[in-house]
């Protein structure tokens, strides 16, 4: 039995179109996976658009229910769909967060592998490959801020839980990338207007603004001061602080989860 070579010519030509399928893969590879990092990120901009347009429909409608929420973050949906065209193929609303004044909402959002392949011979419902995100943001009632909250107290409270989730970095002062809790009150403070001085260390707040007699006469945006550490109080029984490394900025404590060496007010409605 005989073998018979591959001419040379052959041979360079097979060697050649396997570097070519070879590139053309890479590059395909290398745009998809492109593709989908825009996607997820055009998702993650979605979801955190509808988590927060709720919450903000929940304030404005105190004592809404879930199917109301949830119908309003159909609307926000469809509008997303319409302004982005983005393919947002399920929307979930998670029932216990809410009755926790939590609106947390995921986002299944439908990305191509290949469109013009899987237009012509592909089933689309298989080639779709669905990136799911979740956001999550607080709402508070407009009468959970206790009794006689002003305005500007509730503002700052408002404000305060936006960051909620956002990490803690010793000496920071980015509300997104990472602060600490002396910061983080003055940045509240600052932004609702009701402090123009400058920054304070947690010793110091204790000595600035108005004091209060104690925590059965505080009021929501106050300033409740312990030993190396400031928050702010809600209003309701419970502090929104930058925490510490592990926990981040939070909203889970009572405030007399310490002892309190000061309370001073800064609100002026």
């Amino acid at each position: 039995m005989k073998l018979k070579r591959l001419r040379r010519g052959n041979g360079v030509f097979i060697y050649g179109c396997f570097m070519l399928l070879l590139i053309y893969a890479l590059v395909i590879g290398v745009i998809q996976t492109y593709a989908i990092r825009q996607m997820a990120l055009k998702a993650q901009n979605a979801v955190d658009s509808i988590a927060d347009g709720v919450a903000i429909y929940m304030i404005q409608n105190d004592g809404a229910s879930y199917q109301e929420a949830y119908t309003q973050a159909e609307k926000l949906k469809k509008l997303l769909q319409s302004k982005t065209n983005i393919d947002i193929v399920d929307l979930q609303m998670d029932a216990d967060a809410f009755e926790k004044n939590k609106i947390r909402v995921t986002l299944s959002v439908g990305q191509w592998y290949l469109p013009s392949l899987a237009s012509i011979h592909w089933d689309q419902d298989k080639t779709k490959y669905q990136i799911q995100k979740t956001a999550t943001t607080e709402f508070i009632s407009s009468n959970s801020y206790g009794t006689g909250a002003t305005a500007q107290g509730t503002a700052i409270v408002q404000f305060a839980l936006q960051w909620v989730g956002n990490p803690y970095v010793w000496g920071g002062n980015s509300l997104t990338n990472g602060i600490d809790c002396s910061h983080f009150v003055w940045q509240c403070l600052t932004h609702c207007g009701v402090y123009n001085g400058p920054y304070a260390t947690s010793g110091e707040w204790r000595s600035l603004g108005q004091p209060v007699a104690d925590l059965a006469h505080a009021k929501a945006g106050d300033v409740l001061c312990y030993a190396g550490h400031v928050a702010i109080y809600d209003g309701n029984g419970m502090i929104v602080e930058a925490k510490n490394e592990t926990a981040g900025i939070t909203h889970d404590r009572s405030a007399d989860c310490r002892p309190i060496l000061a309370i001073r007010r800064f609100t002026t409605d």
